[in-house]
């Protein structure tokens, strides 16, 4: 017979995990607002799903009529060149899979992908508490699930659809075996931080950070020898290059299949070269600038009590004495962040996945409040927890108010080249080889279905996923801009005005250089906010 305890528990664990998943999955369905970022994921999610009933039907097609198989075999190619959407050869492609799959089991639509990562990001609260309970105890898990389930960063990229709830439930697992004392755990561990890695480059820091700093403990307080370290290191690589291989194998195969499509498309394919790349990017000097994005990460996606807590659980973290896990958890909360401050990189995607690890930090510092000042007193973790969710408010709000399809109340958080802009400037962008340019009707159309008051229509080289045309991106729209004064063609729906954008990327994204990227951009949300805040109630043409 199940304990009543056991049941509690359970029943607790099903609520927080339910809560979670509702505050995630708020108005899902009436999301109309995509950015370019999340319409390559969502293009191919499109294309593995088409590509996925392909092959199988394929294999079918062989097993069935055996004597054709030649000939069955010779038609891949060419249906495979066919399918919509864009070929999954990118740097991260295991969301585009476990999307393209989550498709053929629901719908292929928008809402179906932020369904996926709503999904992901309730499972991301779950092992937040496990996490909690493997380096404290299950009061701490409990507290910092709860502060999780309401965090305005976690809520915002799991109504994205965007890999980075992938990679950090994947990076978690990895990360709960890594200080467990599982007699397989450096094996499981790169497991699941090569998966991991597969889905987002951006948590190989953090994956170094944590296997780094657990052998450097254990070899500084002898639980193991200089020998068993680089051991246990050579045992995470090998099992970590596993999920690596496989994927890069998958892509070179669809290079084969793709070779008569341009290589732009996988001048920066494999992940070596991706984190080259970024590492490259990561060098920018933008002087003190970074460090307003710094303390926009800890004012609009942690808020300051959150923080303030984290900074107290590090400091009974010195009152207690550290263990080796209090160690890993410390330097996966710290180290991240001076990593990226120092190197310039300004995305708070980067610093999506330190959040759990800082949400655990201030966990711990309302335990151990209600420990040492309080006495055990549950009113005490009762009033920290309704501080912090009341202090973060307001970033819910911003970050809710994207799903509301009333535009009084529609606030879109603009993260162009890394920057964070929160504006009234609802907009849509489409390609402009499903939309042409003349369709002035479907145009009106959509934008009044989105209620949407700004438009980007732009043209992709066949295959030329738009993360990669970021600087051109910027760079001939601010052309665009400079060189047009009014916009090409202005309307107005019953939210204002619609402005039409065109400009084509022809693939060379490198002109603008890296100075030049974080300016256009600059330039662009200046442009958009004065060219498309004036609104009214005039008429709906079209």
């Amino acid at each position: 017979m199940i304990k009543k305890s056991v049941l509690k528990k359970c029943l607790i664990l099903f609520i927080i995990l339910l809560v979670a998943f509702l505050v995630r999955s708020f108005q899902y369905q009436d999301r109309g607002i995509i950015s370019y970022d999340e319409y390559g994921y969502v293009s191919q999610g499109h294309w593995t799903a088409q590509f996925i009933v392909l092959s199988l039907e394929k294999v079918y097609s062989v097993i069935s009529h055996p004597e054709d198989a030649r000939q069955i075999l010779k038609m891949i190619p060419s249906e495979v060149s066919s399918l919509e959407g864009v070929p999954s050869i990118v740097s991260k492609p295991l969301f585009a899979y476990t999307l393209g799959i989550f498709y053929l089991l629901y719908e292929d639509s928008i809402p179906a992908a932020i369904l996926l990562n709503s999904m992901l990001g309730a499972i991301i609260i779950l092992l937040i508490y496990y996490v909690g309970v493997f380096l404290f105890d299950e009061r701490t898990g409990f507290i910092a699930a709860i502060l999780g389930i309401f965090n305005p960063m976690l809520i915002q990229y799991s109504q994205q659809a965007t890999s980075e709830n992938l990679s950090t439930a994947l990076f978690l697992i990895g990360f709960i075996f890594l200080i467990s004392d599982n007699k397989f755990k450096y094996q499981l561990t790169g497991i699941f931080y090569g998966l991991a890695f597969t889905a987002n480059l951006r948590v190989l820091v953090i994956e170094v950070v944590t296997i780094g700093t657990l052998l450097l403990y254990n070899f500084f307080t002898r639980r193991e020898t200089f020998f068993t370290a680089v051991k246990n290191i050579l045992k995470s690589l090998l099992m970590g290059g596993i999920p690596i291989i496989i994927f890069e194998f998958i892509d070179h195969m669809l290079i084969l299949a793709f070779k008569n499509i341009t290589r732009t498309l996988y001048q920066y394919n494999t992940y070596f070269e991706q984190l080259v790349r970024h590492f490259l990017l990561l060098s920018e000097n933008q002087g003190v600038r970074n460090w307003q994005y710094i303390l926009l990460f800890f004012k609009e996606s942690l808020s300051i009590p959150i923080t303030l807590l984290a900074v107290i659980g590090i400091y009974y973290f010195n009152k207690e004495g550290l263990n080796r896990k209090m160690a890993v958890l410390l330097a996966g909360a710290v180290l991240p962040l001076l990593f990226f401050t120092i190197v310039n990189y300004k995305s708070l995607r980067f610093y999506f996945v330190v959040v759990p690890f800082l949400i655990l930090c201030a966990a711990h510092a309302i335990n151990s409040f209600s420990l040492y000042v309080f006495r055990w007193k549950n009113w005490a973790v009762f009033v920290f927890i309704m501080v912090s969710f009341v202090a973060a408010i307001p970033s819910i709000y911003n970050v809710m108010a994207v799903k509301s399809a009333t535009p009084d109340a529609l606030e879109f958080i603009y993260d162009h080249g890394g920057s964070r802009y929160q504006s009234n400037i609802p907009f849509y962008t489409f390609e402009s080889e499903r939309l042409p340019r003349n369709n002035v009707s479907e145009l009106f159309r959509l934008c009044n279905e989105r209620n949407a008051c700004y438009v980007i229509s732009y043209l992709v080289h066949t295959g030329l996923r738009p993360e990669y045309a970021r600087s051109g991106f910027n760079y001939n729209m601010s052309l665009y801009l400079q060189n047009h004064c009014a916009p090409e063609a202005t309307f107005k729906n019953k939210y204002g005005e619609i402005n039409y954008y065109y400009f084509e990327n022809n693939g060379d994204y490198s002109v603008a250089g890296n100075d030049a990227y974080d300016y256009f951009a600059e330039i662009n949300v200046y442009n958009l906010r004065n060219c498309a805040l004036s609104k009214n109630e005039e008429k709906v043409f079209g």
